[in-house]
């Protein structure tokens, strides 16, 4: 078995070429939703990448890519204190955000924990966040940060905004005022034009618990003697 090397790409068009091997991996690691493929984050950092720093991280094996951490560095205020920031290439406008693994998962996180860690003269910092409740990022980055006693928290997102029904959506639909009622078809009637028939998915998860929202993990370095970093 190939031994394991993480190489950090700064460069944007090095990130760039990456595009074909980065959604080969992000569809070997069995990801459903475009937030994490190679478009995304491109146009994610054509947009708002000012003033930042691309800390892309790329797990391999031979020639062989494992993992993929999209990560960058920024200077932000948190508590009205300047921080050096390493997080997720993301914002509000990216609903999930992780670490892209397809294989070998113990020993990737070991190694990008490793690399963060030899660079953390560089960062004060380590905010990984919209993480889905399930991602194994939460319980690997904060076993690997607390191993080598660096002050780790969990925090939760946002939740998502939705309405709660009583009854089913045609009563609740049929007590609405008239006014409403036709506002909503006709906005019905537009997106069919445009898009085709819309679908209704109904999702029903019971015991909902502040676990199966977005969280992010906090990971900070630890201050060492003479520390005039912060």
């Amino acid at each position: 078995m190939s031994a394991i090397a993480v190489d950090v790409i700064n460069d944007y068009d090095t990130f760039v070429r990456l595009e074909p091997q980065w959604n080969e991996t992000v569809d070997r690691a069995g990801l459903d939703h475009p937030f994490l493929r190679h478009e995304w984050l491109r146009c994610w950092w054509d947009s708002f990448g000012h003033g930042r720093t691309l800390a892309v991280m790329v797990v391999r094996a031979g020639n062989r890519i494992l993992a993929l951490a999209p990560l960058m560095l920024e200077t932000a205020r948190m508590y009205g204190v300047a921080v050096r920031r390493v997080q997720f290439l993301h914002n509000d406008h990216t609903p999930k955000a992780d670490v892209i693994v397809a294989e070998r998962a113990d020993e990737v996180f070991a190694a990008l924990w490793k690399a963060l860690h030899d660079g953390s003269a560089r960062w004060d910092l380590l905010q990984l966040s919209q993480l889905q409740y399930d991602s194994p990022t939460h319980d690997q980055m904060a076993r690997l940060a607390a191993q080598a006693s660096y002050p780790t928290s969990l925090w939760q997102s946002d939740n998502s905004p939705y309405l709660e029904l009583k009854t089913d959506w045609e009563a609740y639909l049929a007590g609405r005022n008239s006014k409403l009622k036709q506002n909503l078809r006709n906005r019905l009637n537009r997106l069919t034009k445009q898009f085709g028939e819309p679908s209704l998915e109904v999702i029903d998860r019971h015991g909902n618990s502040p676990g199966d929202v977005p969280s992010d993990v906090l990971i900070c370095r630890p201050r060492v003697e003479n520390d005039d970093l912060l």
